[in-house]
């Protein structure tokens, strides 16, 4: 049975999962998850990109390639916990979002690197993968800063904020049934 915090996750939402690389502050790999069920624990599909050249490190900017695979988050002793992104324009076009994440390519071609990050890598991917989805008019254009110059920065920042609050304010967060952490991710001008 579920209980009222697994009732409120919605299989047409988009979230990021965060998995501790060490344990260094915001040190994570991430990924993004489109559920095909309301339970956050169950096996789903998972997108990311891993190094095929450095899987254990992530430390070369060469080799990504798409790592998209079917995971139950739990079984990871790394798994963090979800970045709920916000609703989709229409929750009805969710397979559209899906094929716009799988197909995205793993590498960077000319996209700007992030404020302090000094390497293409899964941070990127998910953070331009999320700017496509946004250009693509099926999330909010206004929660994600869409097409200020900055946006990229902007929600990367972000989703530090959630990810720390998801590591330091358990209490603060959703936790499903079945021990998933839930942070929503909030727009936060003060960057």
């Amino acid at each position: 049975m579920l209980n009222a915090a697994d009732e409120n996750q919605d299989p047409a939402r988009l979230y990021i999962a965060l998995y501790k690389l060490s344990d260094a502050a915001d040190n994570y790999h991430w990924g993004i998850v489109a559920p095909s069920t309301n339970r956050l624990s169950a096996p789903t599909q998972t997108y990311h990109i891993i190094n095929s050249t450095s899987i254990i490190s992530f430390s070369s900017s060469t080799g990504w390639k798409h790592g998209h695979q079917v995971v139950a988050p739990l079984e990871f002793e790394r798994f963090h916990g979800f970045i709920r992104l916000p609703p989709l324009i229409d929750p009805a076009r969710i397979s559209d979002v899906r094929r716009i994440i799988s197909e995205y390519e793993p590498v960077q071609s000319g996209v700007p690197l992030l404020i302090g990050r000094s390497e293409w890598d899964c941070v990127h991917w998910v953070v331009h993968v999320i700017g496509e989805v946004v250009r693509q008019n099926h999330l909010s254009r206004a929660e994600f800063y869409y097409p200020h110059p900055k946006w990229a920065d902007k929600l990367y920042n972000n989703i530090l904020k959630a990810g720390a609050k998801a590591r330091h304010r358990r209490n603060e967060c959703e936790i499903t049934s079945d021990g998933v952490i839930v942070v929503d991710y909030r727009r936060d001008d003060a960057y």
